[in-house]
């Protein structure tokens, strides 16, 4: 696997998650564990404005302070090597959340009415 140009002290990136308009998700893993996570890293030029930042903010401070079963655990938060923010979440919970949404799309499907 080519190395990742974005390196986050602490972690070993293993690759692209998925991508939105401010920020992109890695899996990851934690060098002092070895635990696998994602990391949502904000974009860096044009989409790294101070409103991006500040929605991360407030998105870790929203996450770090909820525990719910149906939401994604925040971990930590902090800066990368070159000083854009990032957001650790646990990857079981996205990777068992992808899952049961995979789940509900099959189950829900209709099947051909017979006549």
């Amino acid at each position: 696997m080519a190395k990742l140009k974005i390196e986050v002290e602490g972690f070993e990136l293993l690759g692209r998650l998925g991508s939105g308009g401010q920020a992109t998700v890695y899996k990851a893993r934690r060098t002092s564990d070895a635990r696998i996570v994602a990391i949502k890293i904000l974009h860096s030029g044009p989409h790294a404005s101070e409103a991006a930042r500040a929605r991360l903010k407030r998105e870790t401070a929203a996450l770090l302070a909820i525990k719910h079963p149906n939401i994604v655990h925040a971990i930590a938060a902090g800066r990368t090597r070159s000083g854009l923010g990032f957001l650790e979440k646990r990857y079981d919970i996205i990777t068992a959340g992808a899952a049961i949404v995979l789940l509900a799309k099959l189950f829900t499907k209709r099947r051909p009415r017979t006549l």
